[in-house]
C-alpha cells in the first residue's frame, strides 16, 4: 500500500509544466514537489484502483470489533470478513516482498545502488524490508514467495531517486496497514505485522529526511523529469505485480471484486487521458 502524502508539504516553491516546448515538462524546482505533485494519478490507480488494496485499508469490508457489539454484522458475518482481511493481508505481504526483495537486489546491494545514495547523502536501508515480511510471513503460518517483482530500468540517479519515492511512500501507507491489521487480526510487530509497522513512530522522520535528500542532489529539469517518469512507471509495475499475486493468491476474493466490463472500459480511458 502506498500512502497518501497529504501531510508533508515541502517549503520549496512547486515546479511547474513547461509553457513551451523545451527538453522536458519542468522549470528549475523542487524535485519531491514534482514527485509528489505528478505521480498522484499513478499512485491513486494502485491505491484505490485496485479492491483488494481497499479491502487491506479498511475502505471495503472493513473488520472491527465495534460492529459485532453494535449488531451490525452477525458472528459469522464478522469471521467470513476476519477470515478475508487475514487473506487479503498475507497476499499483501507476498506482493511487497515481491517488490522489496527486486529492489534491494537492484539498488540497497548494487554498486549502483551505492552511487545512488552517496549522491543524496543518504543512508541504505540498515534492515532489510524482505527479511522483515518474511519473518511476518513466517509468524502467520506461511512462507516468503520465489517469483520477484519486475522493475522497470534504471539506468541514471534519477530514475533510481524516483523508483526509492515509491518505496518510501509505501513506507507511511505501512502504518495504515500495520494498525488496521492490529485492530481486525489482533496481531503486532511481533506476531506478523512489524514489516508494516517498521519505523513506528519515526515513520515520518524518517520520510521527510529523505525527501530532503532529494531536494538537496537536484533542481535541474531534466533530472526531475526522469525521475517523475521513473516514479510513475514503478508506480504502474507495482500495480501490474499486486494484481497478478493477487490473482495467484485470492482468486475468489478477486473474482467477487472485479468491477463490470463497463467499468473497467471506463477505468481505461480514465487511464488514458492521464498518461504522461
Amino acid at each position: 500500500m502506498f500512502a497518501e502524502q497529504q501531510n508533508h508539504e515541502p517549503s520549496e516553491q512547486a515546479t511547474s509544466p513547461e509553457s513551451g516546448t523545451g527538453a522536458t515538462r519542468y522549470t528549475r524546482g523542487s524535485l519531491t514537489t514534482a514527485l509528489k505533485t505528478d505521480t498522484r494519478s499513478a499512485h491513486e490507480d494502485v491505491e484505490e484502483g485496485n479492491r483488494v488494496n481497499q479491502i487491506l485499508a479498511g475502505k471495503r469490508d472493513p473488520v472491527r470489533p465495534g460492529q459485532l457489539a453494535r449488531g451490525e454484522l452477525s458472528a459469522d458475518a464478522y469471521a467470513t470478513r476476519q477470515e478475508q482481511y487475514r487473506e487479503v493481508y498475507i497476499a499483501a505481504l507476498k506482493a511487497q516482498y515481491g517488490f522489496e526483495r527486486a529492489l534491494e537486489e537492484t539498488l540497497d546491494s548494487s554498486p549502483f545502488g551505492t552511487i545512488v545514495y552517496q549522491a543524496i547523502q543518504h543512508s541504505p536501508p540498515k534492515q532489510k524490508a524482505s527479511d522483515l515480511i518474511a519473518a511476518d510471513l513466517k509468524a502467520l503460518g506461511h512462507e516468503p514467495p520465489e517469483e520477484l517483482m519486475p522493475l522497470p530500468d534504471y539506468g541514471s540517479i534519477p530514475e533510481a531517486l524516483g523508483a526509492l519515492y515509491v518505496r518510501m511512500g509505501s513506507r507511511m501507507g505501512g502504518m495504515i496497514i500495520a494498525k488496521n491489521a492490529a485492530v481486525s487480526l489482533g496481531i503486532d510487530d511481533s506476531s506478523g505485522a512489524h514489516y508494516y509497522g517498521m519505523y513506528g513512530a519515526n515513520t515520518l522522520k524518517e520520510f521527510t529526511a529523505f525527501l530532503k535528500a532529494l531536494d538537496t542532489y537536484t533542481d535541474a529539469p531534466e533530472d526531475i523529469d526522469a525521475a517523475v517518469r521513473s516514479a510513475n512507471n514503478t508506480f504502474r509495475a507495482v500495480g501490474i505485480w499486486q494484481q497478478h499475486v493477487y490473482e495467484q493468491e485470492l482468486p475468489e476474493v478477486v473474482a467477487k471484486l472485479r468491477p463490470s466490463l463497463l467499468r473497467r472500459g471506463l477505468n481505461a480511458l480514465g487511464r488514458w487521458f492521464i498518461q504522461d
